[in-house]
């Protein structure tokens, strides 16, 4: 939370709170990189802890959860980030 509590206060709008190899995600993280509905299902379990703060935490206070691929070594899918945002009022 301090990670989250230090980006809002410098006025940024997202902070990444994990990443991990893509080949951890059930379909290799081919969701989150199409961008695709139901790409939260795909997460290894070690990841569903952020997704379960976000939901009983912070989305009631309208935060948002992303992720997004952060590289592709020799043109495949690398490393996957989770990302809380917010609206640009909020920071």
């Amino acid at each position: 939370i301090s990670k989250v509590k230090a980006a809002f206060e410098g006025g940024q709008r997202e902070v990444m709170l994990v990443s991990f190899p893509s080949d951890y995600c059930t379909d290799g993280g081919r969701r989150i990189n199409n961008r695709l509905p139901g790409w939260q299902d795909t997460l290894p379990a070690g990841a569903r802890v952020f997704l379960e703060f976000w939901r009983d935490a912070l989305r009631p206070g309208g935060f948002g959860l992303g992720a997004r691929i952060l590289n592709f070594p020799g043109g495949v899918l690398g490393d996957v980030g989770l990302f809380v945002t917010w609206p640009e009022g909020r920071g």
